[in-house]
């Protein structure tokens, strides 16, 4: 080997050295630490964060049946019962806040087996009389076939509200009541010995004093008497959904007039103001 040769080589290794030694070997580690801590803590958040969403579901999907069990459970489980009074008679009946209802002849009441806790709804077609239980939390709501409706908070009133009538009467004996129109538009304030008469065909209310007891009170009184003194049986209702009994007492004895039995006719208005 000639002397050229070997100083080349010996030039190309001074070379590699100084370049070995001119790398910051500490630095090097340091920073290799550094990545590998860095890649550590990125795999255990993504490794919490799947954790987080396996828990997650869960919880979300309880909180949603739960919600659906609380909130819709209440509407789909709601039963109802109905009460009809046959032709030729008058029932009395207990509703489940304790409320009577007089249901006169040919008349249906439709009822919740259990009212709800912010209301007491229940649907007439044809006439009764009510004494509601006073419950200022739980207004008491007749609803009519026609789309009028009053509600009260307990009080003592007449409704008549036959489908085959061109008219909705409300009397008002004791406390005060509410008529709301089928539009929803008009709501109207009864005083004791007042009316109203809606008009299915052109729609209009009117207004009136009426003497109660000539109207309401005598006719329940006499039925109570009859109901007492003729021949008096007991009738079974049946809750039409639940298939429960109760028993009410009716009056099979022939009456005259059956319908307008529990009367509140307008031939003892004395006067009639249109309400606009």
């Amino acid at each position: 080997m000639n002397p050229e040769s070997l100083l080349r080589k010996a030039q190309a290794l001074g070379e590699d050295i100084k370049e070995m030694e001119s790398i910051d070997v500490m630095g090097a580690y340091q920073q290799a630490q550094t990545q590998i801590k860095t890649n550590r803590r990125r795999s255990m958040y993504n490794q919490l964060m799947r954790y987080v969403a396996f828990l997650t579901i869960p919880l979300l999907l309880s909180s949603l049946i739960l919600g659906y069990l609380y909130w819709g459970a209440t509407d789909t489980e709601e039963k109802y019962a109905e009460v009809m009074a046959a032709t030729g008679s008058v029932i009395r009946y207990e509703l489940p806040d304790h409320s009577v209802v007089w249901l006169n002849s040919g008349s249906t009441l439709r009822y919740p087996t259990v009212f709800k806790k912010d209301n007491r709804n229940v649907e007439l077609k044809g006439e009764a009389y009510f004494e509601v239980e006073a419950d200022r939390k739980r207004p008491f709501y007749v609803n009519t076939p026609a789309g009028l409706s009053v509600y009260v908070y307990g009080t003592k009133f007449n409704v008549n509200a036959y489908e085959d009538d061109n008219s909705i009467e409300t009397v008002l004996e004791k406390g005060k009541v509410n008529v709301i129109s089928p539009d929803g538009k008009t709501t109207v304030q009864l005083a004791p010995g007042e009316r109203l008469l809606y008009n299915k065909v052109d729609q209009k209310l009117l207004k009136g004093k009426v003497d109660v007891y000539e109207k309401v009170h005598a006719e329940i009184t006499a039925a109570e008497g009859e109901i007492g003194l003729l021949s008096t049986k007991v009738t079974t209702v049946t809750d039409s959904v639940t298939g429960l009994e109760k028993e009410v007492e009716t009056n099979t004895a022939e009456i005259k007039s059956a319908k307008g039995q529990i009367s509140s006719s307008s031939k003892n208005v004395n006067t009639d103001i249109p309400v606009e």
